[in-house]
């Protein structure tokens, strides 16, 4: 079922319209599929994700920027890019897109809990580039973002990730 972002409703995942308030699927279909991602990104299973991205990535074609923007859509997909990137090993391509990610949060109030974990992960390809004075300054302001937007497994990560460098 995909639940649409506007009204709420759950849809069938074959409907395009919305069955209560009419309106098209396309952005309610690409946030189905970055959950389905993150998902696959926090169960380790970097292959999976890669397709529910690129499933992401199609239905994000007819939407425009400023709903794209609005439910985080952009910031998510590179977000989960730059993991799938970090877990090939391609660590120059995961941080570039993780500086994207920064880049489309940076001011954002609703999108600090995916900012915090943004961070994380830069400091985790920082950990592996041997920048580890970088990766503990990403750590510290995941650490300190995750607290104040009460994400505590995101914070327990990045002090775990900071106790490490």
């Amino acid at each position: 079922m995909i639940t649409c972002v506007y009204c709420q409703q759950a849809n069938s995942v074959q409907a395009t319209l919305c069955q209560k308030c009419g309106k098209s699927l396309q952005v309610s279909r690409a946030a189905w599929q970055l959950g389905l991602a993150t998902k696959a990104v926090e169960g380790g299973n970097y292959l999976e994700a890669e397709g529910s991205l690129a499933r992401a990535d199609a239905a994000m074609l007819p939407v425009s920027p400023a709903e794209r923007a609005i439910y985080l859509l952009t910031a998510r997909a590179f977000w989960l890019q730059g993991c799938i990137y970090a877990s090939k090993g391609l660590y120059e391509e995961a941080e570039r897109e993780l500086l994207l990610a920064v880049g489309q949060l940076a001011g954002r109030a609703d999108g600090e809990a995916v900012l915090a974990d943004v961070y994380n992960r830069l400091g985790n390809v920082c950990f592996y580039k041997s920048r580890r004075s970088a990766a503990a300054s990403y750590y510290e302001q995941s650490s300190s973002l995750a607290v104040a937007v009460a994400a505590p497994v995101i914070a327990a990560r990045a002090y775990n990730n900071l106790g490490n460098v």
